[in-house]
């Protein structure tokens, strides 16, 4: 997945559950998977990594507040995830993520400072320009 695509999923995810308030986990990669283009997309090429990217991006959207759930471990497969709601922060996010030009500052960012696009680097980036 490219960083462009990673950026595009994030405000996928954000957006779908601005839109959908205590969405299922299943719900949310149907939604994303079965009517957003770049989730078709990925959702076609690779329905497993598809499904590993969504359960990462939502790990880290409850880890870092923008999304209020949680996170349960169970054996032998991705952990069960329950979706409440955007919190404050999470609705600040996806307000910055509908900006023009924001994808464009993130990436200039990543690759001025010589940061790796990883979905770690991106969340911290994407959290700097949204209090900027």
């Amino acid at each position: 997945m490219t960083a462009s695509e990673y950026f595009e999923m994030y405000h996928l995810i954000l957006k779908t559950i601005s839109n959908n308030s205590n969405i299922s986990m299943q719900g949310l990669i149907n939604e994303i998977g079965n009517k957003e283009e770049l989730g078709i997309k990925l959702a076609q090429e690779d329905s497993k990594r598809f499904v590993d990217v969504l359960v990462e991006i939502m790990e880290n959207l409850i880890d870092d507040d923008l999304v209020k759930g949680n996170c349960r471990d169970v054996k032998f497969s991705h952990p069960l995830i329950d979706i409440n709601h955007l919190t404050t922060s999470g609705y600040s996010y996806l307000s910055c993520l509908e900006k023009p030009d924001f994808k464009t500052k993130a990436k200039n960012i990543l690759k001025e400072e010589g940061i790796p696009m990883t979905p770690t680097s991106i969340g911290k980036v994407i959290a700097r320009l949204s209090f900027d």
